[in-house]
């Protein structure tokens, strides 16, 4: 069984669908930040602090290649994994990769505070936006809107899964 990789802009609800989905198709729920951050004991934003963003890229890329070797896994990445095309490949090469898109609007509600590319300058999503959406598009198999209920979200993703016949091979 192929993975399910939630890739998107930070704050778009990678992580929130991810456990949502995972839960209803009874299958591993891994956040890849999470995972970072318990193979270096350090938070995200103190990555980013101490070592810089290539840095926390190449651990994102190591990450990408070990969950790549695995199946039957929903997935949240992290805003960044398409800026490297080494880390979306490794995931994109056993995974169904699904692109939540959000009104940026709407992500700019919740806090956004403990971004480390934002520097404390919530605007600059739609910066980062700009740089990234041709990539996400590029690298997905799939796009979903995600400005609705989460549960409705991840039940026109399990939509899209059923009617993909491969997927379960």
């Amino acid at each position: 069984m192929k993975n399910i990789v939630l890739i998107g802009i930070m704050g778009c609800g990678k992580s929130t669908i991810g456990r949502l989905l995972s839960e209803k198709l009874n299958l591993s729920f891994v956040d890849m930040d999470n995972s970072i951050e318990n193979k270096t004991k350090m938070k995200i934003n103190d990555i980013f602090k101490t070592y810089g963003e290539d840095y926390f890229r190449t651990l994102e890329e190591q990450i990408a290649e070990e969950l790549s070797k695995k199946s039957g896994l929903v997935i949240s990445t992290g805003g960044g994994i398409v800026t490297k095309e080494e880390s979306i490949s490794y995931l994109k090469n056993n995974g169904i990769v699904i692109f939540l898109k959000r009104d940026l609007n709407d992500i700019l509600k919740i806090n956004m505070k403990n971004r480390p590319l934002l520097n404390n300058n919530p605007e600059k999503i739609f910066e980062i936006m700009n740089q990234r959406k041709a990539l996400y598009e590029k690298y997905s198999d799939f796009c979903i809107s995600n400005d609705d209920n989460p549960k409705n979200t991840v039940e026109k993703i399990i939509e899209i899964i059923k009617k993909e016949e491969n997927w379960i091979k």
